[in-house]
């Protein structure tokens, strides 16, 4: 299977493989936060953040599980406002994932 997009509207076979837990599915949430970071595509990645969510249960059940009020990531969730590395952090924690460092790209002066 070839790496999913994280570009447009949900995609129903990369929430399938979200709800798996599959390499598949990490492979896109991998996709979208290189889109973010290597382009500043935050559309993109709010796709990629608001299916994961679906895939895991929802708002409410990912915001229990992560242990925040669920109205502390809405504002991310509907494009008010930019997501900060800790809330995307706790999205990640609170749908069994979480974030890891690799050396990149040596920063031009």
């Amino acid at each position: 299977m070839k790496t999913m997009s994280p570009i447009g509207p949900i995609q129903p076979e990369a929430l399938k493989e979200l709800e798996k837990g599959s390499e598949e599915g990490r492979k896109y949430l991998n996709a979208g936060l290189d889109s973010y970071y290597k382009a500043k595509n935050v559309e993109s990645f709010l796709v990629v953040l608001r299916t994961l969510i679906e895939a895991k249960g929802g708002l409410e059940e990912v915001a229990k599980k992560a242990q925040v009020d669920p109205e502390l990531l809405t504002p991310v969730l509907t494009g008010k406002r930019k997501p900060n590395l800790i809330e995307i952090a706790v999205i990640l924690r609170g749908s069994g994932y979480s974030l890891s460092l690799k050396k990149g790209e040596k920063a031009s002066e």
